[in-house]
């Protein structure tokens, strides 16, 4: 976790979606209850690319317009060291995707 001016903790969260207003929103949100805040267009190809900012929470989108498989991208964070232990906010529109995952994101 991060330390503000004051010397508070501040929560890492980072943000990974492909549109760009939905990241701006939400950056602005979360800036504004005091919560450190990265985003990403698009998803690490390996999520030891994260450690620099070592995130304490993700908020991710499931669909890219490279076709980023929503599912992989959830097992390599899940498989990964530097994101194993990270709980991860799934955020999409695509509710048949969602309804196909939800048994892997209950666990």
């Amino acid at each position: 976790m991060g330390t503000s001016a004051r010397g508070r903790v501040r929560v890492r969260v980072l943000v990974i979606d492909d549109d760009a207003a939905i990241l701006g929103m939400v950056r602005e949100l979360l800036d504004g209850e005091g919560y450190a805040v990265d985003t990403r267009r698009t998803p690490p190809a390996d999520p030891a690319e994260l450690a620099p900012f070592a995130p304490d929470l993700i908020v991710a989108d499931l669909v890219y317009p490279d076709g980023t498989d929503g599912a992989d991208l959830l097992r390599r964070f899940a498989e990964h060291p530097a994101t194993a232990r990270v709980p991860v906010v799934v955020c999409s529109a695509d509710r048949p995707l969602l309804d196909r995952l939800a048994p892997d994101l209950a666990a």
